[in-house]
């Protein structure tokens, strides 16, 4: 168990899910507040707040009636320092995208078929000792650069490919364009940007990424052999 949290909500758009889910909660000793009902972002915030001690939230509302993500939840919950940890079917479909606009909010997320009461447990306390300021190496942002290597529409939504210079991979990383603000609208192949981002990370899918700057434009060869000989 987990000190100071005994009431988890449950939020998900099929009941039969939130049941489920319910019944496991219960074996590990905890109690489940369902919310399935959809209602707006603000109520259901406020209702979790009055009702429980920790959150366990599908990425995947919409079919539901809600007019928000999983993932945004997390973002809201995060602000307030209430652990919760979000749930996604589709998990490694959603963590590119949907999941990253909101990474840095969301210290774990699991796939459904991953979620005991192990996972739970274990995924509450990393998301309340973050909430104390004791991040995970894997968590913690610093200043890195990275070189876009695609742009490209995706459903719709401007998605970017990019390197991640200091981790040395030759895999692209992708994000949405959105997390850029403003530097979206000129963002191009072979672009340079500094960022913060959690370059510890042991997988690709876990980097979040914020405060972008564009990045200063490196010497040319003849700028080079110029410092070298003054």
């Amino acid at each position: 168990m987990i000190n100071g949290i005994q009431k988890i909500a449950i939020i998900d758009d099929k009941r039969d899910e939130v049941m489920l889910t319910g019944i496991m909660l219960q074996r590990v000793g905890f109690e489940p507040i369902p919310f399935s009902e959809p209602v707006q972002m603000n109520d259901l915030i406020e209702r979790i707040l009055k009702t429980a001690d920790a959150a366990l939230c599908d990425n995947y509302l919409q079919p539901g009636g809600f007019d928000f993500s999983g993932a945004e939840v997390m973002a809201e919950l995060y602000k307030l320092k209430f652990p919760a940890v979000l749930v996604s079917q589709y998990l490694q479909q959603d963590l590119e995208v949907s999941i990253r606009k909101e990474r840095r909010s969301i210290p774990v997320a699991l796939s459904k078929d991953d979620v005991d009461g192990d996972s739970i447990i274990e995924g509450l306390k990393i998301c309340a000792n973050e909430h104390r300021d004791m991040i995970l190496p894997t968590r913690r942002p610093c200043r890195t650069l990275i070189q876009i290597a695609r742009v490209k529409d995706e459903d719709g939504e401007k998605v970017l490919d990019a390197f991640v210079v200091s981790r040395g991979s030759k895999r692209a990383v992708r994000f949405p364009a959105s997390l850029m603000g403003q530097l979206a609208e000129r963002v191009e192949r072979d672009d340079y940007y500094i960022v913060r981002s959690n370059t510890g990370a042991t997988l690709d899918t876990d980097l979040f990424f914020y405060d972008f700057e564009i990045a200063p434009e490196p010497p040319t060869e003849e700028e080079i052999a110029q410092s070298n000989n003054p």
